[in-house]
């Protein structure tokens, strides 16, 4: 049987991964070390049922038996792999080894001199159609294939792709990948090509720019084999045409349709049309077609009328989900109903209105004398929320909405909870707007964001429990918060592109402002402690900022490396001067997403040592944090990943804990470091991450010691390592 290829190349710039595609019989997947689909397909193996065959050919896999035909066929697949990347005269070998009991399992090792790099050292055009050459001229910047670039057939079908994209994207319908033809020169000198590159015409239409003579818009399109031819007599119109059984207003479809009557051709807009209208909830199904119009007038430009066929969802719906529950003989009942428009006023506009009912009988809140009852735990709640895909502001041009693809978010919430420890009203408003604008380029907007919750009847007994440790004072904290806040985030990744990318996100939050201009303009008595109140609770002031920047360096389709800073700072003053912020808009450190070696908020404040406190849990006002990670493929669905993590949380203008204000001349200093490895379990559709942290560096000095290194200056503990678990890739 033969269970692995190990391939090993003279040339470190040539992507062993990629190489190992090319190889077959692809060796058995294993799974904890087992071949355990192997084992499926031979338990199965001579089964004629339907659950036998299915074990068989979908769970089971048949086994990869080595061939020595298929090694030298093997051999030439990675002669032709190691030509399409620029090597000619590159020469591979292969031998195999036999292990294991009777030698039944096989390795296969193919060893390859790669020879020199064929480079270009010309490159000219040959393009019959004029137009064409002016367009390619401007876009040279673009261009993959250029003079001292290696002559790869890779980067030749990049090329090709991209002059097909710009054509398309100039008017050319008809352009295609056999419209671009390559020819090379070797004679000019040793290892270097002469390149030309032809335009040429495979047809009659292949060079003629094509104009969008109409837009007809089917709202009700049933994709059918026996759907009826559709008519093209119908007059001209100005603006896209939409069939009287219209489900989204004329001007909600505008501003999502980038194809206008008129205009050339464009790929970019088809695009770009057909991906924003998928994305109205209310669409299942959008597809764009183009015929000749039956109608030409221009000999040099052929006239193309277009259909955009929508298939419609359900416009309403209505969720009634009922469950009882049973823990440790703790009963328990939940109601929750929910009705869904997906087209409340006709503009593509989502309403999700829900209603929460539930009620628990909890034995850890039984009181002494506590009469027979259902329940002693009861909620109840409401919520809705409601987009719509434009800016709702008075005397906004429906230009901007296209532009900008803008989006208006509206989220409001109500929770009423009543325990016999304490009873706890919650309200959530939040309205905003987001819009897209240059290339990669997303803004988010809130101008009101408000959040209050209150504890009270509170029972002497929860009293002393939250009292009890800090987690529990914050798990248990009122605050009224009347917040702004604003983000910009720069994301430049490309589908299907393995190249380098980045992502920033810059965001500002502040709290408060308006609500104490309002009661110090009107006069407003303050509390005993000098600060204002709404419902009576102190409303929270403080500005709030954080950086967020990440460079992924790809390596190769299987590899990267994961650059991150992050940075961030919360200010208290005025009505908060004293106080602090509430305690969810402060920055904590560790956990499954921060400092991996250190326990979800066990690490700060600074260089602070809390000998009081066995249960940690530290919250800060500034936060800095980098992290390097190394990820690679292992086996199968299994990638790992290596890393280092530095950083710590500090207070601001706080000087009652020693060593936990940041200070800008030895804030280094304070800088915890932890490392570890990490497994990732690829789903398709989600990522199982586990990463197993160590600590390497503490924030403060090592007892009796003057260094912060762990390693050799104390004995190692289970509190020096953490397991942690996520979904999704940390960063």
């Amino acid at each position: 049987m033969l269970v692995k290829h190990k391939i090993s190349v003279d040339e470190k710039k040539v992507d062993k991964d990629e190489m190992l595609n090319y190889v077959k019989p692809k060796p058995n997947r294993k799974f904890l070390g087992f071949y355990t689909r192997l084992y499926f397909y031979y338990a199965f193996e001579n089964s004629e049922g339907k659950f036998g065959s299915w074990m068989r050919d979908i769970v089971g896999e048949q086994p990869a038996l080595y061939d020595e035909l298929s090694i030298k066929k093997n051999e030439e697949q990675l002669r032709l792999f190691m030509n399409e990347q620029g090597y000619y005269n590159a020469q591979v070998s292969s031998h195999v080894k036999f292990r294991g009991r009777h030698d039944k399992k096989v390795t296969a090792y193919y060893d390859i001199v790669s020879g020199d790099l064929f480079t270009i050292n010309a490159v000219s055009y040959q393009i019959q159609d004029s137009s064409i050459a002016k367009i390619l001229d401007r876009t040279q910047n673009s261009a993959k294939v250029k003079t001292g670039k290696p002559f790869a057939i890779g980067l030749l079908q990049e090329e090709q792709e991209r002059i097909v994209t710009i054509c398309n994207n100039f008017g050319y319908y008809a352009f295609g990948k056999d419209n671009v033809a390559f020819a090379a020169d070797t004679t000019h000198g040793p290892d270097s090509v002469s390149l030309v590159i032809m335009v040429k015409k495979t047809n009659e239409n292949s060079l003629k720019r094509h104009r969008v003579n109409q837009v007809k818009i089917d709202q009700n399109y049933k994709p059918k084999a026996n759907q009826p031819p559709r008519r093209r007599d119908e007059p001209q119109e100005s603006s896209p045409e939409i069939q009287k059984a219209t489900f989204v207003k004329d001007e909600t479809l505008r501003q999502a349709n980038f194809i206008d009557t008129g205009r050339l051709y464009s790929k970019f807009r088809v695009e770009r049309t057909q991906r924003i209208m998928s994305s109205y909830p209310l669409f299942s199904f959008v597809n764009v077609e183009f015929t000749e119009s039956q109608k030409q007038t221009d000999k040099d430009t052929v006239n193309l009328d277009c259909a955009i066929n929508i298939t419609p969802t359900q416009r309403q719906s209505i969720n009634i989900d009922v469950e009882g529950t049973n823990t440790s003989g703790d009963w328990g009942a939940e109601l929750n109903t929910s009705y869904i428009n997906r087209n409340l006023f006709h503009g593509a506009e989502y309403f999700n209105l829900k209603l929460k009912l539930a009620g628990e009988y909890n034995n850890v809140l039984k009181t002494e004398n506590e009469n027979i009852k259902w329940f002693n735990s009861l909620e109840y709640g409401v919520s809705a929320d409601f987009t719509t895909p434009k800016f709702l502001l008075p005397f906004v041009r429906e230009k901007y909405n296209k532009r900008f693809r803008a989006k208006t978010n509206c989220h409001v919430e109500y929770n009423y909870l009543q325990t016999p420890d304490y009873t706890r009203p919650t309200t959530e408003l939040n309205f905003g707007y987001i819009w897209y604008g240059k290339r990669f380029f997303t803004y988010n907007l809130n101008p009101i964001d408000f959040s209050y919750i209150r504890y009270y009847d509170i029972s002497e007994r929860f009293n002393n429990f939250i009292n009890s440790k800090n987690y529990y004072k914050y798990s248990f904290e009122d605050y009224m918060l009347y917040c702004n806040n604003f983000s910009v985030t720069y994301y430049n990744k490309r589908k299907y592109e393995t190249r380098n990318y980045q992502y920033l996100r810059l965001s500002a939050e502040t709290s408060g402002n308006l609500m104490y201009l309002y009661c110090k303009a009107t006069d407003k008595e303050r509390n005993e402690n000098g600060k204002y109140e709404t419902f009576n609770l102190p409303f929270a002031q403080y500005i709030k900022g954080e950086a967020d920047f990440r460079y992924y360096n790809v390596l190769s389709t299987k590899t990267m490396l994961v650059y991150r800073v992050f940075g961030g700072i919360s200010i208290p003053y005025l009505n908060s001067d004293g106080l602090g912020i509430p305690s969810l808009k402060k920055f904590y450190a560790g956990g499954a997403n921060s400092m991996r070696a250190w326990e979800s908020r066990s690490l700060g404040l600074g260089s602070n040592i809390d000998t009081t406190n066995s249960f940690k849990y530290y919250l800060g006002d500034i936060k800095l944090e980098f992290n390097i990670e190394s990820r690679f493929h292992l086996i199968g669905f299994v990638d790992g990943a290596v890393f280092v993590d530095v950083g710590n949380i500090w207070s601001f203008g706080d000087d009652e804990l020693n060593g936990a204000e940041f200070h800008l001349n030895n804030f280094y200093k304070d800088l915890a470091v932890g490392t570890g490895f990490g497994l990732r379990f690829d789903f398709s559709f989600l990522i199982l991450r586990c990463d197993l942290g160590t600590k390497v560096r503490e924030a403060f000095p090592i007892e009796n010691t003057n260094s912060h290194i762990i390693w050799g200056n104390r004995k190692l503990t289970t509190d020096d390592f953490n397991l942690s678990i996520g979904i999704g890739y940390p960063f």
